[in-house]
């Protein structure tokens, strides 16, 4: 039963102190990152062609043309073999996953698109992104007992404004479909644990990328460790399926090798500025030891520091804690806190271990950081001050919009094929030990059994 202020999903809270600094250093440098950005690029693209294009939003051939092609290959039997196929050398690769091809088949039209066809595309990617905002306002207000304007105001920028959301929403990615998996798996999970509901949208968020194809071990462990019959039915609803998919489809490992090596030269041939993960930055450094060694201490500093303030925590509130008892008990997975957790835990770092790894991908990240938000500007704060979440989620916001903008290239002063890429690796490893922190130090306000 949701309590009378869960209900109440715009309270008036003026308590919330460091809303106002966040708002100030993270959604503010955001807007002006957009902006100068857009304008960058419409110089380029408008006028002279000398302005950089990496965002791609006022070039119409790219428009929406990340969710036609995958559509386009889900018409095939197996739209993982690249080679061979009808549209070899037509075509980019579209190495997603069979949930993803799934979807697409539930939309009308096939490789010759008209206009209402491409009608109906655009609208289920807007719908998408309302309904996963609606689906995150809710499990944010449920964990903060009601979220006020403020969190109404946050999650308009978050989810509406944001440049993840820019980005998958202007190339249609199919990204979105994955996030529209992931925020209905965060909605049943937090609000509706019992009904395990979440286990089956865990499965086709997991099924969505083969990034992801590791939380595919989270549901099969609930799926044996959790009592009774109810557990099971979800996961044999959403795994036959999509394993009858696979199957059918006739794919091989050698196809998705060579499709893989494919994708990856053709995106290495576009110098990799549209990644955010170590080994493009590493390659941007190409080889130069006095940049990727300090890049390397600087992006493990603030991670070991925030570890080492975790455990002197526990160690002054616990006499006996032990670390490892805290990891071992991670995996039991009959608290809501562990669940969403642990597929925090790899949605954030495949992203930059996962080459490559591109910026619409950060959409698997962006709830997570909403419903931080919502755990840290619900609790009281007497007095005005930043907590290292708010701090550090700042710093990462500033990286951000520096690699937007790109002022090295006005100033010529590092020689480096992109410093984008590594600027936005390391704000994004910032933002991953940040909310790892935070669901250490708060899990437990997600409600252990709602």
């Amino acid at each position: 039963m949701l309590s009378k202020n869960q209900n109440n999903i715009f309270s008036f809270d003026p308590k919330n102190k460091p809303l106002v600094i966040f708002y100030s250093f993270f959604i503010i440098p955001s807007l002006i990152a957009v902006c100068g950005w857009m304008l960058y690029n419409a110089r380029g693209s408008l006028g002279d062609g000398s302005g950089n294009s990496f965002p791609l939003l006022f070039q119409t051939n790219e428009l929406f043309t990340d969710w036609l092609i995958p559509h386009t290959w889900s018409t095939l039997k197996n739209p993982w073999a690249y080679v061979g196929s009808p549209f070899e050398n037509i075509l980019p690769p579209s190495l997603y996953g069979p949930t993803i091809f799934m979807f697409y088949k539930l939309l009308p039209g096939g490789v010759d698109k008209n206009i209402y066809d491409i009608l109906s595309h655009v609208s289920a990617v807007f719908m998408i992104i309302l309904v996963c905002w609606f689906l995150l306002l809710k499990v944010g207000s449920f964990i903060s007992n009601g979220a006020n304007e403020n969190f109404a105001i946050l999650s308009i920028f978050l989810f509406f404004l944001s440049y993840p959301v820019f980005f998958a929403v202007n190339r249609g990615n199919s990204s979105i479909i994955s996030y529209l998996y992931l925020s209905l798996f965060l909605f049943f999970c937090i609000t509706r644990f019992n009904s395990y509901i979440w286990i089956a949208f865990l499965n086709l968020y997991a099924f969505s990328s083969i990034q992801l194809f590791p939380l595919l071990f989270i549901s099969t462990l609930a799926f044996f460790r959790i009592k009774g019959i109810k557990s099971k039915i979800p996961f044999i609803l959403s795994f036959i399926p999509v394993m009858a998919y696979v199957l059918n489809s006739g794919v091989t490992l050698s196809q998705l090798k060579s499709t893989y090596l494919i994708q990856v030269n053709m995106v290495r041939g576009w110098g990799g500025i549209y990644n955010h993960d170590i080994q493009s930055s590493l390659i941007m450094f190409g080889g130069n030891k006095t940049l990727i060694i300090p890049f390397i201490f600087i992006s493990l500093l603030i991670p070991i520091f925030l570890i080492k303030s975790y455990l002197k925590r526990n160690r002054d509130s616990e006499d006996n804690y032990n670390f490892f008892k805290d990891i071992f008990s991670l995996f039991d997975l009959e608290k809501v806190h562990n669940v969403t957790f642990l597929v925090f835990a790899w949605s954030a770092t495949s992203l930059i271990i996962s080459y490559p790894s591109a910026d619409y991908h950060l959409l698997r990240v962006l709830p997570f950081i909403y419903l931080v938000l919502n755990i840290i500007f619900s609790r009281d704060f007497n007095k005005l001050k930043i907590p290292k979440i708010i701090l550090f989620s700042n710093l990462a916001s500033a990286g951000i919009l520096i690699s937007y903008l790109k002022l090295w290239t006005v100033f010529d002063f590092i020689n480096v094929q992109d410093m984008s890429v590594p600027i936005r690796a390391f704000s994004l490893i910032i933002w991953i030990a940040t909310i790892f922190y935070c669901f250490a130090i708060y899990k437990r306000q997600l409600i252990s059994n709602p």
